[in-house]
């Protein structure tokens, strides 16, 4: 029977390696020995849908391009802006690459957390229960953020009403 100090070790490792493969690297992140699962090239449908978003953020950076370039010696203010977004669209990019290729190795982590919830999970279903509603209500957390984003979104992009 593993120890606390055992399961949260190997909780920690597994989210340190995920930070890792999102590009940001932490004291313990250690590199793990790929297994066949991870080095297993991803499909089709799991690509498609990262080079489709990696396509249009370099059309939207290429237009950026384009519109500083014609706009810098009569709006230089309003150029940059356009180049701080060229600038994002650019980190996108590489994040969407970054994401793209460490595919294989994010299915085996999640495949790790699955073989220790599946190992550590609570006996008792009212256990199992309280964190599924706890996880619930982070979910509902993160769509009460998405929701108050997407409206500060709107509500800057909009014209003022006065």
């Amino acid at each position: 029977m593993a120890t606390f100090y055992d399961k949260m070790l190997n909780c920690l490792s597994i989210n340190f390696r995920i930070v890792a493969l999102m590009g940001c690297r932490l004291r313990g992140a250690a590199p793990t020995a790929t297994t066949a699962a991870a080095a297993a090239a991803p499909s089709l449908a799991d690509e498609l849908p990262m080079f489709y978003v990696i396509f249009t953020e370099t059309l939207a950076l290429l237009g950026q391009i384009n519109f500083v370039a014609t706009r810098w010696s009569r709006e230089p203010d309003l150029a940059l802006r356009c180049v701080g977004h060229a600038l994002n669209n650019s980190l996108c990019i590489s994040k969407g690459f970054l994401l793209l290729l460490n595919t294989g190795r994010l299915r085996e982590l999640l495949d790790e957390l699955l073989r220790n919830w599946r190992r550590y999970r609570p006996a008792r279903a009212e256990d199992r229960a309280r964190i599924a509603r706890r996880a619930e209500n982070s979910l509902m957390l993160s769509k009460v953020l998405m929701i108050s984003t997407l409206s500060c979104i709107v509500g800057f992009g909009l014209p003022p009403l006065l």
